[in-house]
This record gives C-alpha cells, sequence and structure tokens, in this order.
C-alpha cells in the first residue's frame, strides 16, 4: 500500500483475517450519543453561554462488510483495497472515514539537522499528497505534506484502471473546539476527505486511485505504463485484432510470430506501450475475451472473486469516523456493526519514521524568498500534528504511524474518568497488537535492529502492522476505545493543568466553519477573529481572455466578476485567491472586491505591477471565509503533542536507543 507527492503508493501483504464467528442480534442502523460544544445565541463571544450538549449520530452501517484489504489484483504489488458492493458513477466510496493530517513546512524544518540532504526521513515520502491541492495550503507558511489515511494510503494506482477520485469539496470543520477554553484545541486534524466513483464499479473490484505524474516519473517507475500508453494501446489493439481476423478470413494462420512482430514494432516508438501486448495468440485472445471495454489494463490485473476477497481480506469498514463522546477529543471511531470479543476491529499496517526529530519544528524566517531555520533559535518550538497520531515508545526514537483509520480510535483508560462513552471507569473495549498472519512480514521485522530497518527505510520499504482486536462485545454505535499507556495520560494530565489561552497574534479567533455556515456579514470582517480573511474564486486564465482597464475612481484595473459563479459544491482553497471587499451593491447580492495575489500561485502581471485589480458585480456565493496562513489552531504555542505509548512488554529491546525522559512532554512553544 502506499502513495506519494500527489499521491503514491506501495502496498500491504497478505491478510487473512481470523476472527471469532458470533451471532448478531443487534439491528444494522446504529447510533450514538456524542457531547458536542454549542452556544445557544450562536455567538462565539459570549462563550459563558457555551454548553456540552448530546446530539444523536446515525451512523451508515452494514451487517456485512464492504471494503477489504487483500492482495492486490497489480502483481507483485502488496496489498490493494476491494469492494464487495457496487457503486455508481459519482457516489461517496469513502465518506468522512479518516482525518487528512497536514504536515507543515516539514522540509524547511529539517534545517537543524546534520544530515539533512533535502528529503525527509521518513517513509511517509511515498505516501503523501501536495497541501497546495487539499484545501490545506492556509495551515502552511510555505508548502506542506498531507498524510490521508484509508484510501489516501492504502488504495494502490493503475494509470489505465483508475475508479475513484478525490470530491473537490475538502471537508474542514475548526467548530468541534474553541481555543480559548479547549485545551484540546488545535490536537487533532480538522481536515478530512470524501472520495467519489469516478465510474461505475462492480462488486469485487479493486480500488484504484490516480497517483499523478510525478509520482509515476521517478526513475524506478519510468517503464510502468501511463494513462497514455493505455489510451494509444488501445488504439494499436484495435488495428492488430483487425488485421489479425482479415488474415484468418485471407484462410492464413495466425501464430504466435504475428504477435512477437507487431510487439517489437511498437516498442521502437514506445517500451511502456508494448509491455502491455503478450507475445502469444492465446494470451492475446484471452485479453480480447477479459472484458468489453478497457481489454489492455483489464488484461493486466486478476480478477479474484468475491468470496476470496472475503476469505483472504481483512475488513477496512468496521467503524466510522464522528464526533467523539470524548469532549476534548475531536473525532472518534464508532462501530458500524457488531463486533465480537476477540474479532478484529480493524488492520493498522504501520508508517515507520526511524527518527522522532524529523517532526520536530523550528522557528523559521524568510530569506530570499525561502523558508529557513533561524540561524540565532535553534531550540524546536515543538512537533507537527502527526506526532499524536503515531506510536512510539518513551525509550525510542522510532514512531510507528497507522495508515488505516486506526488512528481514529481515541484513548480509554480504567486509571480516571475520562467521560463520554468512557466515563464511569469503564476502560478501553479494543486493544492493539503486532499483526497475526495475515501480515507476514511483522515477524521478520520484529527482528531487525535498528540499523537494519534503517536500510529498508532508505529503500522505500515498510514492513510492520498492528491490528486493533475488540476485548469485550462491541455494539453498533459504540465507541471504541484502546489505552494509549501511562506516559500519554500522564502527559495529557499535565498539559491540562498548565494549559492557559493563547494570547497574542492568536488570542483573537473565530471559527471559520460557523462563520461560513453562518453567512457572516462579509463587511464587518474586522469584528472577527484576527485568524480570518477572505477567500475569492478567481481564475489566471481568465485573466488572459478578459479585456480589463484602468479606472481612475478605483485606482486600479477593473473587470466584471459577475462570471466567477462557484460550480459543484467547490470550496477547496485552491480555486480562492485573498481579497477584501470595496464595497456592497445596492441589492446586496454582489460586491465589489480587491482581488490580492495568491501565495500559492506564480506572480500575476498585475501584482508584479503592484497594479491593484478589482472585480465588479462579484456573486456572495463564490467569497468564503479562510484562515489566514499559519493562524489555525494547529500552530498555535502550546498544543497538545504526545505520540500513543507503545506497551513495554512487546516492544522489541534492540529498539531502545534513548534514555527515559519522565518529564517530557508534546507540545508547541512552551507547553
Amino acid at each position: 500500500f502506499g502513495i506519494t507527492l500527489h499521491p503514491q503508493m506501495t502496498m500491504i501483504p497478505s491478510i487473512l483475517l481470523v476472527s471469532l464467528i458470533t451471532m448478531n442480534p443487534y439491528p444494522s442502523s446504529a447510533s450514538a450519543i456524542a457531547n458536542r460544544t454549542e452556544c445557544k445565541d450562536g455567538k462565539e463571544e459570549n462563550l459563558a453561554s457555551c454548553e456540552v450538549q448530546g446530539e444523536e449520530i446515525s451512523i451508515n452501517s452494514n451487517d456485512e462488510c464492504t471494503l477489504y484489504l487483500a492482495p492486490s489484483s497489480i502483481p507483485n504489488s502488496g496489498f490493494g483495497m476491494y469492494t464487495t458492493i457496487p457503486y455508481k458513477k459519482g457516489s461517496p466510496i469513502s465518506e468522512n472515514d479518516a482525518p487528512s493530517i497536514i504536515n507543515t513546512d516539514i522540509n524547511s524544518h529539517q534545517c537543524h539537522k546534520e544530515d539533512y540532504k533535502g528529503v525527509v526521513d521518513w517513509s511517509h515520502s511515498d505516501y503523501v499528497w501536495a497541501a497546495d491541492s487539499e484545501n490545506m495550503f492556509y495551515e502552511c507558511k510555505s508548502s506542506g505534506s498531507v498524510i490521508s489515511v484509508m484510501l489516501g494510503s492504502l488504495a494502490n494506482s493503475h494509470q489505465g484502471l483508475v475508479n475513484i477520485e478525490e470530491k473537490e469539496d475538502d471537508i474542514y470543520d475548526d467548530s468541534m473546539l474553541h481555543r480559548s477554553i479547549d485545551p484540546g484545541a488545535g490536537a487533532f486534524s480538522y481536515h478530512a476527505r470524501t472520495w467519489v466513483a469516478s465510474m461505475d464499479i462492480d462488486a469485487g473490484e479493486e480500488i484504484f486511485i490516480d497517483y499523478g505524474d510525478a509520482y509515476f516519473n521517478r526513475e524506478k517507475l519510468k517503464h510502468a505504463p501511463r494513462k497514455t500508453d493505455f489510451e494509444q494501446g488501445e488504439k494499436i489493439l484495435a488495428e492488430i485484432t483487425a488485421f489479425l481476423e482479415r488474415k484468418k478470413d485471407a484462410g492464413e494462420k495466425v501464430d504466435d510470430a504475428d504477435l512477437s512482430t507487431f510487439k517489437n514494432i511498437v516498442s521502437i516508438y514506445s517500451e511502456c506501450t508494448a509491455s502491455l501486448f503478450p507475445t502469444t495468440y492465446s494470451s492475446f485472445m484471452e485479453m480480447l475475451t477479459a472484458k468489453p471495454t478497457d481489454q489492455l489494463p483489464w488484461s493486466t490485473v486478476s480478477h479474484p472473486s468475491i468470496e476470496w476477497i472475503t476469505q483472504n481480506g481483512i475488513c477496512l469498514d468496521n467503524i466510522a469516523m464522528e464526533r467523539s463522546t470524548i469532549t476534548q477529543a475531536g473525532n472518534g471511531a464508532f462501530a458500524r456493526r457488531f463486533i465480537g470479543e476477540g474479532q478484529v476491529v480493524t488492520p493498522a499496517p504501520l508508517l515507520q519514521i526511524m527518527n522522532r526529530d524529523t517532526l520536530k519544528m523550528y522557528k523559521l524566517v524568510e530569506v530570499e524568498d525561502k523558508l529557513v531555520c533561524d540561524e540565532n533559535d535553534t531550540e524546536p518550538i515543538g512537533d507537527q500534528l502527526l506526532l499524536n497520531y503515531c506510536f512510539g515508545h518513551v525509550e525510542s526514537s522510532l514512531l510507528l504511524c497507522p495508515s488505516s483509520n486506526a488512528i481514529i480510535i481515541n484513548h480509554c483508560s480504567d486509571r480516571q474518568d475520562w467521560g463520554g462513552q468512557c466515563g464511569g471507569e469503564k476502560g478501553p473495549n479494543a486493544m492493539y497488537r503486532w499483526a497475526t498472519d495475515w501480515d507476514t512480514n511483522t515477524e521478520e521485522w520484529l527482528s531487525l535492529s535498528l540499523e537494519e530497518m534503517q536500510e529498508k527505510n532508505d529503500n522505500h520499504q515498510r514492513g510492520l502492522s498492528f491490528e486493533i482486536v475488540a476485548t469485550r462485545d462491541i455494539q453498533p454505535g459504540e465507541e471504541i476505545f484502546i489505552d494509549y499507556g501511562h506516559d500519554w495520560e500522564d502527559a495529557w494530565n499535565y498539559h491540562v493543568e498548565n494549559w492557559k489561552p493563547p494570547t497574542g497574534d492568536f488570542e483573537s479567533y473565530s471559527s471559520i466553519t460557523r462563520l461560513n455556515n453562518e453567512k457572516k456579514d462579509l463587511l464587518d470582517l474586522e469584528t472577527h477573529g484576527s485568524n480570518v480573511q477572505l477567500g475569492c474564486i478567481y481564475s489566471e486564465k481568465k485573466e488572459e481572455e478578459d479585456e480589463d482597464y484602468y479606472d481612475d475612481e478605483y485606482g486600479g484595473l477593473v473587470k466584471s466578476g459577475k462570471e466567477y459563479k462557484i460550480a459543484d459544491g467547490t470550496t477547496r482553497e485552491e480555486y480562492y485567491w485573498p481579497c477584501t471587499i470595496y464595497a456592497k451593491d445596492e441589492d446586496g447580492d454582489a460586491y465589489t472586491v480587491r482581488i490580492e495575489q495568491s501565495p500559492q500561485r506564480a506572480e500575476t502581471s498585475w501584482a508584479a505591477e503592484d497594479m491593484p485589480l478589482f472585480l465588479t458585480e462579484y456573486p456572495r456565493e463564490s467569497i468564503v471565509f479562510l484562515n489566514k496562513q499559519g493562524a489555525s489552531d494547529q500552530n498555535m504555542p502550546g498544543t497538545f503533542r504526545q505520540p500513543i505509548g507503545i506497551q513495554d512488554e512487546i516492544f522489541p529491546e534492540q529498539w531502545k536507543d534513548i534514555a527515559r525522559d519522565d518529564h517530557h512532554v508534546g507540545g508547541i512553544d512552551g507547553d
């Protein structure tokens, strides 16, 4: 499993789910009660009126698992994801199933490392997406690397069979906690993604995603067929088929030599395209009968039955992400169906970070349009948010980060009352352990030294997995918990006891989610938090197409903006440029706006000339509230950072390479 830079992938070994067979006496519909922080009057400034309220959560559930991790249909490609039910084009495959985690300016934060060679030393390098296309750019000062677990990390890529795509509107919710009253603010991701079918998908098909050209342009993948190879190959296939039919009609013999000749001719122009064609006539005929359409790409993969998938796969959709019943925890994992004691809740393939200092963050300054570490301030100011989603041991520099929905399972212990469905010192209802026979690599990797693991890491390999197992029967709609350990619990309690609301630049704050949902007045921007800016849909291409003129009244260029209407519910920040309101039309439905240069786009001609650009008759629907760069909760000083603790009993002794620090507590800048 895997994915990179605009996604990329690798894969996971084969899987066999061995579980308790338990009759399910519960209905397929599941619900749970979650605690939400709400304001009675809807005004964030009156925080005293806010209280925790119960809200029923409906969980879309099925008695039977429909999404599996199993050996990929692409030969020698580890694991892939399969669906056991059909999907129509446009229907959601996985909706808000796990958070997307942004690593802000992570390359810039490596500058104090002596061995840094321009590449972050983590196995995630093959699994990250670029933040400029994930509605996450404004979390960063310059660039970001996004970890999107589940479909964004586990699905493979086949350039000829891509069948899912990201829905354009990224899910962002910063309304769950408020930074002035909640110590948990900024400790979990506010981002998630929705994937939809880009074509009709049959039951039993493997799910394929497009990793982007950047992934396949790497040296080791230069011979992998691309989309253009399949498109060109289909045309060649039609010509070969017609030629062979004419030869047969003329009574001439068709043999393997004909196919070999065609393949050799095609290879002169493209070895990648030629690799798609068989060299024997029998194989060629099998390819033609494989599927009525997409015959070339379809012939490059195996076609397992649903029975094979369920027998050789492990279920990925036992849990759904909803608001946790524990107030400060953000989202949590809820059972879609009955899960019996001893049954695997979800697999957790792990990506290793060999040195946890990779996630350290430093004070950055801009030098010649580049972000670099401040040479006069070499002390770390905090850690990347990813740290909170990884497992670690206090005596080891190694971090192990799940690539499945296991990351949404919250902490619970019987050592104190955590409230919600963990209230009353109930303790957790699940546990983690090293993967059993479904991941055959784990046993081998557990015997490796850190030096041997580093070698594999340098070769872009991974091989460890956890599995989450129910320690008692779990009912539909019940929140699932594991015990993060004493060290994590002590760190959280220390954080809460010493926490203070942010001051300075982070003191004034408004929830972007609330502002957009409530359609707040755009002319009263100064009444909102200092984290807030406006974003307007704008296109550099339209700039070239449309005529513009200088207007003395405005002191800049003026164009009509009435055509800038939102399309298909788009909310992705890559389409929004910073803007300010210049005037409001008399009818109240449109504005005159000034477009500012987007920090993630090449400099425009008007910006280069320091010429203001105004759009008149601009529709209200195309203006949104956005966070300013680096102003979100994730970037606040004092946010909680601590990895999930790995039990000492299962942690290999040879991986312990640092002395235990009983006072280590994660956080950003002073926590």
